[in-house]
């Protein structure tokens, strides 16, 4: 690739939109180290299409969350159960 090939590549401590996505779960759930969420944050700051899918992503997770919980019924489990064995 030549000369260019480094700009080009992204800088190991860096996050880019890739990393964005892969980590959306773990950066709603709080549940990364504070030098990803700022790796994160930074990115975020400078990115208008992962400012977007984070904002989706977050208010579809929100949604989900408040959506009562319903149990399937013992012969819905039970039918789910032998299907995993079989």
């Amino acid at each position: 690739m030549g000369i260019f090939s480094n700009i080009f590549k992204r800088k190991p401590e860096e996050v880019d939109c890739s990393d964005v996505q892969d980590l959306a779960s773990d950066y709603v759930d709080e549940e990364m180290t504070e030098s990803i969420v700022v790796k994160m944050r930074r990115h975020l700051s400078d990115c208008v299409p992962c400012q977007g899918f984070m904002t989706s992503f977050t208010n579809t997770i929100r949604a989900l969350r408040s959506m009562p919980k319903e149990k399937a019924s013992d012969e819905v489990r039970e039918r789910i159960l032998k299907q995993t064995r079989d």
